[in-house]
């Protein structure tokens, strides 16, 4: 009978408790989920906020490497032709656009097995600069085009900057051939110094 008594009285005593105990861990897990779908919301958000504001600091960058005439378009991409014909293999560290001042090189490597003008499967052309014209369009935006005139080349080369990011579309014209031989690199332009120049 003492145990009996005992054991009733334990469970009174110690229920409550339990119930308790068992009421948190069941309730808190349903805040605890609430608050970690509120943080990943937040995340996301914070994340968002973070990547406008670089893209952001990324196009007034190249706007100003535009406006100082030193930049450089590093390629990430190439399509030749009015058709737009994409070239495979293509590194952004030999594929580029670059303008120090007056003068500009062009240089297209394609990645193949045919040595060319430049010892590395493609072209580089160098030459002055002239003609340059700067406009904003509705939209945002911006649109660099100058000449560029050299001993082997003489091309007109557009350069689109889209609105809030350094992401480009540059497009080359050789001013002496069809349009076929239009090549259109997309990519990203950067502000750069060379120390020669």
């Amino acid at each position: 009978m003492k145990n009996l008594f005992f054991a009733i009285l334990m469970f009174v005593v110690c229920a409550p408790s339990v119930c308790a105990q068992v009421a948190d861990d069941i309730y808190g897990d349903v805040d605890a989920t609430k608050t970690e779908k509120e943080t990943k919301a937040e995340q996301k958000a914070r994340e968002k906020q973070l990547k406008t504001l670089n893209d952001s600091v990324a196009y007034n960058r190249a706007l100003h490497g535009i406006e100082q005439k030193h930049f450089v378009v590093q390629v990430e991409r190439i399509a030749v032709g009015t058709m737009g014909y994409p070239v495979n293999g293509i590194s952004n560290s030999t594929n580029f656009v670059l303008q120090q001042g007056d003068h500009a090189w062009i240089q297209l490597v394609y990645n193949s097995y045919v040595i060319g003008d430049n010892g590395l499967g493609g072209i580089t052309v160098d030459g002055s600069v002239s003609r340059e014209k700067i406009k904003t369009k509705k939209n945002g935006d911006t649109v660099y085009s100058f000449v560029v005139s050299g001993a082997s080349v003489h091309a007109t080369v557009s350069i689109t900057i889209f609105a809030g990011t350094n992401q480009v579309v540059a497009t080359v014209d050789p001013t002496f051939a069809n349009s076929n031989n239009r090549v259109t690199m997309y990519g990203t332009l950067v502000p750069y110094i060379h120390k020669n120049h």
